[in-house]
């Protein structure tokens, strides 16, 4: 007989619970509750783009990780078989910090010399002879990136921790969706009047200032509304005849999916009023890309039947909200050339700094000099191109490590498709590959990333891809999450 491996997440009977578990498990609730209240709040100060917002983040996010911790040390334990899977991008991550800390600590000029010459000459031009100087440019906006930094990946282990049961699951992934919904329906009473404080008057941008990210936030929380929708679908026995089939539709109509389905549509149409080109367009690319993936994999399994449904969604939202700003915009933009030159300033950077880059935070006060003519003179804050952005920052070394850890993390949502078994979990797949696709596709022309709530955003739902993958798929594994989650306190799966 096989042996089973145990972790806290699955067992295969109640565990026996004395003073110091009970304790222990009391503090991880509380933790959990916590880090629920905090993916609620995220959002609401202007996406935590705010000095003062991001810090209040920051401790949120150390207070909810040190209450873990002593979750542990009152009733140690094994890790978490997420944890135990994530444990090479993890590493990672930890080399990563360690690499954005170097950055802004002072060096012997010599070696700067060496590593970055750019950015020696630079130091050497404008404060004269130095015997140390940090490889970034701006050693306080670097410091403020790390900070930053570590709290993303505090994020990601909290995910990867308390998201110990099926029940936990469904919490979180309701909690992101009904968020994103709240932030839509914000928006939409506030650009017409309803609400007295609106970010941004005459704009559909929610709580944040800029509508293009309310429309990364729609990205990502609208996939999981179709997640949860074909969830609540896929136990249902479709019989053949029109007769059975209308049966099958009135109950859909009274059933809390169809709800579902309608808040996923409005949040659709809100996109839409967003005006956010590449908004829609990346949504638009992820869910046919993921549809297309699911039809091509088994045209006759139910997830193939996503594409036709997504595109309906769509169409109906185009026929309830309109499009007639977004083609406007299209229409008398077009395509965005000045945007256009940024990048090509952005890729002049990346030359001049290749390995190391110019440190975190410093793209902005280093444009200036490689600004081409095209590009006017506006002021920039960010390069419109996430990715330029990172490898101008961070330089080649510290974009690959950030590419290797999302590739290392990404493949276990992968895997979780490949199972197929588990219900929840493939439609939440499916979503979650959906979502941080359409984001990724957007951060080709905004800056999503720079923005902490819509980061954090995408990486709780990489973690939880890694969390769906770990829990496997049997009857029998769902079963046993049940029996833990109940011993822990959660309710009923």
């Amino acid at each position: 007989m096989n042996s089973i491996h145990h972790s806290p997440t699955i067992s295969s009977s109640p565990q026996v619970l004395d003073g110091a578990s009970d304790g222990a498990l009391v503090i991880e609730n509380v933790a959990f509750r916590l880090f629920l209240v905090l993916v609620v709040c995220m959002p609401i100060p202007l996406g935590s783009n705010r000095p003062w917002a991001w810090s209040v983040l920051e401790i949120m996010v150390m207070s909810i990780f040190g209450l873990m911790l002593l979750s542990m040390v009152i009733r140690p334990r094994p890790w978490s078989d997420a944890l135990a899977m994530a444990k090479l991008p993890l590493m990672m991550s930890g080399v990563w910090l360690v690499y954005l800390g170097l950055q802004s600590l002072p060096l012997p000029a010599s070696l700067i010399r060496v590593l970055g010459p750019a950015g020696y000459d630079l130091y050497n031009y404008t404060s004269g002879s130095l015997a140390t100087i940090p490889l970034a440019l701006d050693r306080g906006a670097a410091q403020v990136e790390l900070l930053k930094a570590a709290s993303y990946v505090g994020i990601c282990l909290l995910t990867l921790t308390l998201v110990t049961s099926r029940q936990r699951l469904k919490m979180l992934v309701w909690v992101l969706f009904l968020t994103g919904f709240a932030e839509a329906i914000y928006g939409l009473l506030a650009v017409n009047g309803v609400l007295l404080w609106n970010p941004t008057p005459g704009s559909v941008s929610g709580t944040y200032v800029n509508r293009n990210h309310l429309a990364g936030l729609l990205e990502m929380t609208l996939p999981l509304g179709l997640g949860l929708y074909w969830y609540r679908g896929r136990d249902r026995y479709v019989a053949p005849g029109w007769r059975q089939k209308l049966r099958d539709v009135s109950d859909t109509l009274l059933q809390r999916r169809f709800l579902v389905l309608v808040m996923t549509t409005l949040m659709f149409g809100v996109l839409l009023m967003t005006t956010s080109r590449g908004g829609v367009a990346a949504l638009l690319f992820a869910g046919v890309v993921v549809g297309g993936f699911a039809r091509i994999r088994n045209p006759h399994s139910h997830e193939a039947r996503m594409l036709p449904v997504f595109l309906v969604m769509a169409f109906v939202s185009v026929t309830w909200f309109g499009i007639a700003g977004l083609t406007n915009k299209i229409a008398k933009q077009g395509i965005d050339e000045l945007r256009i030159e940024v990048w090509g300033s952005s890729a002049k950077i990346i030359g001049r700094y290749p390995m190391f880059g110019v440190g975190g935070g410093a793209w902005k006060s280093i444009f200036p000099l490689y600004r081409v003519s095209a590009a006017g003179t506006g002021t920039f804050e960010h390069a419109h191109n996430d990715f330029l952005e990172i490898v101008a920052e961070q330089g080649l070394l510290g974009g690959l490590l950030l590419g290797m850890v999302l590739l290392l993390m990404s493949k276990h949502t992968l895997k979780a498709l490949m199972a197929r078994r588990d219900p929840f979990a493939v439609s939440i797949a499916f979503a979650i590959l959906t979502a941080v696709l359409a984001l990724l596709a957007h951060a080709t022309v905004d800056f999503n990333f720079q923005i902490p709530a819509n980061i954090c955003y995408l990486i709780i739902l990489i973690s939880l891809g890694v969390v769906i993958g770990s829990q496997g798929s049997g009857q029998r594994q769902g079963k046993d999450i049940r029996k833990i989650s109940q011993a822990r306190g959660d309710g009923n799966a």
